[in-house]
């Protein structure tokens, strides 16, 4: 539930910022969540603490089959390279 309610919060902010991911990661029981700094990093951490397959931006998430992932919509815009 907590995951929801800060996802509701990054909808309504327009996006996730690293700090905010950290703080997250921080609440469900990731160790030392500030020394990582890669956003993507972060969030297939967060998915693993959550017991979810660690599959944010990974190279099949275009044909992403979890309908009801949490993360899908950040998962799947569009990001320069």
């Amino acid at each position: 539930m907590l995951i929801t309610a800060y996802l509701s919060v990054f909808e309504e902010d327009g996006g996730m910022t690293k700090a905010i991911l950290q703080q997250l990661a921080k609440a469900i029981g990731v160790e030392n969540p500030e020394g990582i700094s890669n956003k993507t990093e972060l969030m297939r951490t967060i998915q693993l603490q959550a017991k979810q397959r660690p599959c944010f931006r990974s190279d099949n998430y275009m044909s992403c089959e979890d309908k009801d992932s949490k993360w899908r919509t950040e998962c799947q815009k569009l990001v320069a390279v």
